[in-house]
């Protein structure tokens, strides 16, 4: 039976959430520690492909942000930084993916589309149904300090499709 039955014939979902879509073997998963800032610390997951792949952001986790102070996420064109994460195969001896874990220490306030707020602690942890941000080639998303000189640590997990996949216009709840 294939892997990805499995777990539906042991906990049936609603049939409304596309959790049989998620591939496996095309999940990854990334981290970098907290770094002191001098200015704003902003994570990113840059999409590196060369045209053929795009990643859909199904997850993130930060730690570092003050508790109760909004911190921005977004999507920008273009990696920002180093590439300084670790990145893994969720289905592990795979290979890594064109999905890349960037860090800055940055002046620049990046654009917020999102405004996070940890209600009572520094840990916030971001899942839903549907994804944060499908990547194209080119484009990154971000975690970004609300404030100078505050410590993030920030992990992303994220799937890699190609862009002719038939399953990239059904990534959501149905």
């Amino acid at each position: 039976m294939p892997l990805d039955r499995m777990d539906l014939e042991a906990y049936p979902w609603p049939k409304r959430y596309n959790v049989t879509r998620v591939r496996l073997r095309q999940a990854f998963v990334s981290q970098y520690p907290a770094a002191t800032a001098t200015n704003r610390a902003t994570h990113l997951l840059f999409n590196s492909s060369a045209g053929d792949r795009v990643i859909v952001v199904r997850a993130f986790t930060f730690n570092g942000a003050t508790a109760a102070s909004a911190t921005p996420i977004g999507a920008q064109q273009g990696a920002l930084g180093s590439h300084l994460g670790t990145e893994t195969p969720l289905w592990r001896g795979e290979a890594i993916g064109v999905g890349q874990h960037f860090y800055v220490d940055t002046l620049t306030v990046l654009p917020n589309q999102q405004l996070i707020t940890p209600a009572v602690s520094s840990n916030f942890l971001a899942a839903l149904d549907l994804p944060w941000a499908v990547l194209p080639p080119g484009w990154a998303f971000y975690i970004q300090a609300n404030a100078a000189a505050l410590t993030l640590a920030a992990s992303f997990q994220w799937e890699e499709l190609a862009i002719d996949d038939p399953d990239l216009g059904s990534i959501g709840p149905r």
